[in-house]
């Protein structure tokens, strides 16, 4: 695999991307996650430095968190990480699709250099959470702890501050990326209850483990007065059986992770 990934130019920017041939030639897909998708990549380089001690390994995971930081730090809005980035004008597979069927949201750099995929989705975030607690855990430096734990704090501040949400372009909450009870106790996002409410307690636990902000003290226990923490045990989705998927088992492996590392309180990660 890692043969493969350098001989076919598989990797691009710190990420990884899936190839497709058109029209004889194959091009790289610049896709509708690009930062989640590259997160395997990430994490898997983190654990065979953590065990093997290999300086390669250690520069592949450094260099694919840069460009996490970049998703966040090239968007227009403070905390928003961007799903991919696009180089204007190069040679790939664009994504035209966006979440649910909506169109894709590109957004273009005010140098006209690069676009940014918005209408980020929990996928995201999700991922952004998890590589960077493994990273800053298994991998980081002290320079390279400051500014991953910043870029946590950033993007978990960001869902925080907007009532649990990731606030777009337009002012209005991405299609997937809410942890709101307005969404999650409504008949739109009562489904999500479960995942996206164990996701949001992953977030605010993990962010304040690592920064001590009190923000995410607070937050955490606005959730739990919501009772959020009692749908975890339930955050599968087994009925009606087009909702059953290996996708969202991914998505909950992401904050089961670093949430049973970080509770602290013997009653919460019991659940």
């Amino acid at each position: 695999y890692e043969r493969w990934l350098e001989e076919w130019g598989k990797k691009r920017l710190g990420f990884v991307l899936p190839l497709f041939l058109v029209d004889g030639e194959w091009l790289r897909e610049v896709s509708d996650n690009d930062v989640g998708y590259s997160s395997h990549y990430l994490h898997a380089k983190a654990f065979e430095y953590a065990v093997t001690g290999n300086e390669k390994a250690r520069a592949a995971a450094v260099d694919a968190m840069k460009s996490v930081q970049w998703s966040e730090a090239i968007s227009s809005i403070d905390g928003f990480p961007a799903r991919s980035i696009y180089a204007v004008g190069e040679s790939c597979v664009k994504a035209d699709h966006g979440s649910g069927g909506l169109p894709a949201e590109w957004h273009p750099t005010d140098d006209g250099m690069w676009e940014w995929k918005g209408d980020t989705s929990s996928d995201e975030t999700d991922a952004q959470v998890y590589e960077t607690t493994v990273f800053v855990e298994l991998v980081a430096n002290e320079e390279e702890r400051a500014w991953a734990t910043e870029h946590l704090g950033r993007v978990v501040g960001h869902i925080v501050d907007n009532g649990f949400v990731l606030r777009d372009v337009d002012g209005q909450p991405t299609r997937w990326a809410r942890w709101d009870p307005e969404y999650l106790q409504r008949p739109y996002g009562y489904y999500a209850r479960g995942l996206n409410g164990m996701g949001i307690l992953n977030y605010v636990t993990t962010a304040g483990h690592f920064t001590g902000d009190g923000k995410f003290t607070a937050a955490k226990q606005q959730l739990l007065d919501w009772n959020y923490h009692k749908e975890v045990v339930r955050q599968k989705l087994t009925y009606p059986l087009e909702d059953f998927t290996h996708f969202d088992d991914r998505l909950a492996f992401y904050n089961y992770f670093p949430l049973i590392h970080y509770e602290k309180d013997p009653a919460l990660k019991s659940l």
